[in-house]
């Protein structure tokens, strides 16, 4: 069982993981914070408000940052995730409820009232998480682990999905992700290295249409669009449930394989939010640097397994 905090950026496949974390008997959540990313913070923190009703969720919700550190925010990523980010599903209206404190001081507030405990699954962009960090570092030595879905270290014959070298989350805003990576934070990368490799395929995916769990139900409206996108787009049968994977390595570590290393971010130019993994013998000189568990290989199968398990027991 971990007790988890949830950064997070929702967009559809935020929504997954969520809903597995929700139905998960391995997982507590006790709060989510939001992020901009997928659309801007102002619609992440309506789809996180919604998702948690809907879901009948009961941990509070932290609204966070809403740009980068420096550069300036991304375009919301319609095509896959919706104009609403959750799939243009369902219609949305503006729900109450928020935590007062930000993000960021709710991460440090939580960790340092259980130290030891927290394990936080960061989806997004990494500006609260850096910014937690800025605010107070010495939360690097009392988190129990930080699991992000964020980065490439072009491994598998995958490469970025924001440029060829770079993934989203930490194109986003680079300047927080190298401010992490750098942190003394207890890190583990699940990238596209990995996630790419999973499929949560459509004959399964169709047994939540009319599954008498409702939250099944919504699940399954929600990702429809996100399943078309990835036909049109990649022609495959099912989704990548890219998030989720940070909350399955959390919890089963042993269906992933990692090397440890020192990770820095480009964080400029056309090479801009490319991780770059030192390891092995590129570790020479970097050993006194913060080193980071990152994913090279994946049991996929049990991770599908994992996931529906959890959904279909």
């Amino acid at each position: 069982m971990i007790r988890a905090i949830y950064d997070t950026d929702p967009g559809v496949d935020d929504a997954v993981a969520l809903h597995f974390a929700a139905e998960s008997q391995d997982i507590e959540l006790v709060g989510m914070t939001t992020v901009f990313g997928n659309n801007t913070l102002e619609v992440t923190t309506r789809n996180a408000l919604f998702l948690r009703e809907e879901l009948d969720i009961s941990c509070p919700v932290a609204r966070g940052c809403g740009v980068p550190l420096i550069i300036e925010p991304n375009a919301p990523s319609v095509a896959a995730h919706g104009r609403d980010g959750l799939g243009d599903a369902f219609h949305i209206a503006p729900r109450g409820g928020l935590d007062k404190r930000h993000a960021a001081q709710f991460i440090i507030d939580t960790v340092r009232a259980n130290p030891g405990e927290i394990s936080l699954i960061a989806v997004g962009p990494l500006t609260n998480v850096a910014l937690a960090c800025r605010l107070d570092p010495a939360i690097a030595g009392l988190i129990k682990q930080v699991v992000i879905m964020g980065g490439t270290t072009l491994r598998n014959g995958h490469f970025g999905n924001k440029s060829p070298v770079a993934e989203a989350n930490i194109h986003r805003d680079p300047h927080a992700a190298q401010i992490v990576f750098n942190s003394g934070l207890k890190l583990t990368m699940v990238g596209l290295d990995v996630t790419h490799e999973v499929l949560l395929d459509n004959s399964r995916l169709r047994q939540l249409e009319n599954h008498p769990n409702k939250h099944h139900q919504i699940l399954f409206r929600l990702i429809q669009g996100y399943v078309a996108y990835a036909k049109a787009r990649y022609g495959l049968d099912g989704m990548r449930p890219h998030d989720l994977q940070a909350f399955i390595c959390a919890i089963h570590p042993e269906f992933y394989r990692t090397v440890a290393g020192n990770v820095q971010v480009v964080l400029e130019g056309p090479a801009a939010g490319q991780t770059l993994h030192y390891f092995g013998e590129h570790l020479k000189g970097r050993e006194h640097l913060s080193s980071t568990e990152v994913c090279v290989a994946v049991e996929a199968q049990r991770v599908a397994e994992c996931y529906f398990n959890a959904l279909l027991r």
